[in-house]
């Protein structure tokens, strides 16, 4: 069993960080990631972008679609609300080779001229701020290979020749298909997707599948019914030859919902029985984060070719029903679909949330050994690379923006790390409160919004912790020696930052591990390197650093009393050359590797001056390294860092 102990401050500091800040501020990187958000708007405006003079209310998308076919016709019937006093012209976001075959208002045709990827309509008079008007656009085209890749037709599948359709429009892809709005600030209040297929397939879509009929002996029409706020780039589609099966999940209150799954027909057998394990899922999440946000419809999964998912509002396009991916695409549901970031700079309010609560899912469903595989495969990710923020300051930037590494895992690991910061209790009732915010409750979201309410809830100022590991690159290494001293365990800590943070505060976890006992020691460094004495209780035969991977850090821990007091190494920090003082008989090697193992140079013949070997250091980038160096007295392990200037 083990106890914890919390020890706020060190007995004794001993030596300052030994880098200088060269971090920028949260304002610095904010002001950046906004221009860009204003490039983008810009760029927009040039070849396709709308503007901030009405207020989308309603759609109704009327789509012909045959798997068969690139092609695609329709309509798009929108209701808005002029933000603006006179308005005149509204613009849709409509790929320039999609053809507009007209625009009506009721039975009246209305003018309309293009640019770009722009569709401008003339209203047939101006209307007042705050006045509701209407527009219906008649358009088809080829929406296949466009720069986005949103709109695909696979013409077979692997296991069956039936061809299938999907789309995909996250992040600007919306208006290769359908003229849009496409923005992260107005949502739609209502919708109707209308879907017009070859008979013998089925079409996917958000909210209710109102009916299901016939047009003529060739064709249906699906007809889906959506009532709840969406943002743009989560409408989508699917066609093909689906399997149909579904889940019912069950409320506290005797209610019921659907969880419908459009499968492949070669896909059913081994589909079934992982997806049934969204249900306790739903209720998981539903317990930690407040209702389900769209239970008066649904929420299922569509099966599509490309691989991963898109949690595309009350249904998610799946590759397949893998446990971690339905998590993933379910969690959305609640983080990116009912609270969606407001910029393409706080990405990881969707998918760092998403990556995380696979790991909680994990964590509360399954076994201890399967959430700690998935906990270390985020770490694995977010730590293969020392650099990168999780803040996106260039959102033109579509590889960057959807990082695994530093999106998704890095995101994931800094909201671990909140949760280690603020305590389970407060980070759990933070994020519901986040999320039912009435600012913020089917609307969008920042970063700062996330921390007002983790702080509300906490009481905890958390601007230095989003500073460092939101704001900032990397992650620290720690070096940890330790010896008894008496009963007390004498622990020297020294912490190795990056280039843009020069101290990682954060608490951190010390196990103590005897013969038939261990503790959990919790200590707060204040300084890049301090020497601390601690009573664990007992006489330790070791120690490990976090041992249950709530810090999103390195360490190298050493006992010094097997440290061969013979030897010496300088300068700290190092610069082009390392010097080892020695009192072996004779050196044999010295190996130097990083901190992932890895060897990095290895001498067996260097320049000796007495009882001092000189190891050059000129071809190594700075960092941290260790070292191993054996002699005919035996063999020391040990560290040490090359500085950067």
């Amino acid at each position: 069993m083990k106890s914890i102990l919390r020890y706020l401050f060190a007995v004794t500091s001993i030596l300052a960080s030994v880098f200088s800040a060269k971090s920028q501020s949260p304002e610095e990187w904010l002001m950046k990631g906004e221009r860009m958000n204003f490039e983008r708007k810009l760029e927009l405006q040039k070849k396709g972008g709308t503007g901030l003079d009405y207020d989308l209310v309603y759609h109704r998308i009327e789509l012909n679609l045959n798997p068969y076919k690139d092609s695609i016709s329709g309509s798009v019937l929108t209701q808005f609300r002029a933000l603006e006093e006179q308005l005149e012209e509204i613009a849709f976001d409509l790929r320039s080779n999609m053809k507009v075959d007209s625009v009506l208002k009721g039975s009246q045709r209305l003018n309309f001229r293009r640019s770009g990827d722009l569709l401008y309509i003339s209203l047939s008079k101006p209307i007042s701020a705050g006045a509701l008007d209407s527009v219906h656009v008649f358009y088809q085209g080829n929406p296949v290979n466009n720069p986005y890749n949103s709109y695909e037709r696979e013409k077979r599948r692997p296991k069956n020749p039936h061809p299938a359709i999907w789309t995909l429009s996250q992040p600007y892809g919306a208006h290769a298909w359908w003229p849009c709005k496409e923005t992260l600030t107005d949502k739609i209040d209502s919708l109707d997707v209308w879907i017009t297929v070859p008979k013998g397939n089925k079409a996917a879509s958000l909210g209710k599948l109102l009916d299901s009929l016939p047009v003529d002996d060739s064709s249906l029409r699906f007809r889906w019914q959506h009532r709840y706020p969406v943002i743009t780039y989560l409408i989508a589609v699917a066609v093909s030859n689906y399997a149909e099966f579904t889940d019912q999940v069950f409320w506290e209150d005797g209610d019921s919902m659907p969880i419908l799954n459009y499968v492949y027909p070669e896909y059913v057998a081994s589909g079934r029985e992982p997806a049934r394990e969204t249900v306790p899922m739903m209720h998981l999440f539903d317990s930690l984060f407040g209702p389900y946000p769209f239970r008066t419809e649904k929420y299922g999964h569509a099966q599509m070719l490309r691989s991963g998912g898109m949690e595309h509002q009350t249904m998610s396009f799946m590759s397949g029903l893998e446990y971690g991916l339905v998590a993933h695409e379910l969690a959305h549901q609640w983080f990116g679909d009912k609270v969606t970031c407001a910029s393409w700079s706080d990405l990881w309010l969707n998918e760092g949330f998403a990556t995380y609560l696979s790991y909680v899912a994990y964590e509360f469903l399954r076994s201890e050994e399967d959430a700690r595989d998935e906990l270390q495969r985020i770490r694995t990710s977010a730590m293969s690379e020392n650099n990168g923020s999780v803040f996106v300051a260039d959102t033109l930037n579509i590889s960057r923006l959807f990082s695994g590494r530093l999106t998704y895992s890095k995101g994931a690991l800094v909201l671990h790390m909140l949760r280690w910061t603020v305590g389970d209790e407060a980070f759990f009732r933070g994020l519901r409160n986040y999320l039912s915010d009435p600012r913020l409750a089917f609307g969008s979201a920042r970063t700062a919004d996330l921390q007002w309410h983790l702080e509300q809830a906490s009481g905890k100022d958390l601007n230095e912790f989003m500073a460092d590991w939101f704001y900032g690159e990397g992650y620290p290494t720690y070096i940890i020696r330790w010896r008894m001293v008496g009963n007390e365990a004498e622990l020297k800590i020294k912490q190795i930052a990056t280039s843009t943070v020069d101290f990682f505060n954060i608490e951190i976890p010390i196990q103590f591990l005897g013969p038939d006992r261990d503790t959990i020691l919790i200590i707060s460094p204040q300084q890049g390197k301090e020497l601390y004495r601690l009573y664990p209780g007992f006489i330790p035969d070791s120690i490990r650093f976090d041992p249950d991977m709530w810090i999103m850090a390195k360490s190298q821990v050493f006992s010094e009393s097997s440290i061969d007091r013979s030897i010496f190494l300088y300068p700290v920090p190092a610069q082009d050359e390392l010097r080892i003082r020695h009192q072996f008989g004779k050196i044999g090697s010295v190996q130097i590797f990083d901190l992932h193992g890895r060897v990095i140079s290895e001498s067996t013949q260097f320049e000796e001056n007495g009882k001092i070997i000189r190891i050059p250091l000129d071809v190594l980038p700075p960092g941290c390294y260790l070292i191993e160096i054996q002699g005919d007295s035996g063999i020391l392990r040990s560290s040490f860092l090359k500085a950067e200037f």
